[in-house]
């Protein structure tokens, strides 16, 4: 279970954020979207990189919530 994640761009910072979801969670934002853990006032979050273009962020944010949405299968058995 990945808990609830919320990914939204920030209209203050224009960062992208991620809030919310399990250490399992935060590796796919890390792996499949470049996100970067930020230590926040109430828990920690993730973030992308400062200085990508919206196309860039746009990119991975649809990576990580692909890779969020279908977490690699087991591999089949015998």
């Amino acid at each position: 279970m990945l808990e609830y994640i919320t990914i939204t761009k920030d209209a203050r910072t224009g960062l992208v954020v991620a809030l919310g979801g399990t250490e399992q969670a935060a590796g796919i934002l890390q792996t499949a979207g470049g996100f970067l853990n930020a230590p926040g006032p109430r828990s920690d979050y993730h973030c992308l990189p400062h200085g990508l273009h919206a196309q860039e962020q746009r990119l991975k944010t649809t990576a990580a919530a692909h890779a969020l949405m279908c977490p690699a299968l087991p591999a089949p058995g015998p």
